[in-house]
């Protein structure tokens, strides 16, 4: 039963400490490419996650010689298995 909150749990909690701690821009940002994603790792043992970002430019030149880049945000945060395996 716990399992299928863990989820829930820690998309609420990045969502509302982005909201607080960045005005909610990290997921405005990465939100072409499907949002913040959380990924849950067994691997990670020295440490509670790790926090991905990128950012990839695409530049466009118009018929008028002028030159728009364009980025595309990606975020995802990988929790370590053992941060959250109870309610308690």
């Amino acid at each position: 039963m716990f399992e299928a909150q863990k989820q829930t749990i820690a998309e609420l909690f990045v969502r509302e400490l982005d909201n607080r701690v960045c005005g909610g821009e990290v997921q405005r940002l990465a939100s072409t490419t499907g949002g913040i994603k959380l990924e849950w790792s067994k691997k990670l043992n020295s440490t509670a996650g790790r926090a991905h970002w990128r950012r990839e430019g695409t530049k466009m030149c118009g018929e008028d010689g002028t030159t728009t880049t364009t980025y595309i945000h990606t975020a995802s945060i990988e929790l370590a298995e053992k941060v959250i395996d109870n309610e308690g």
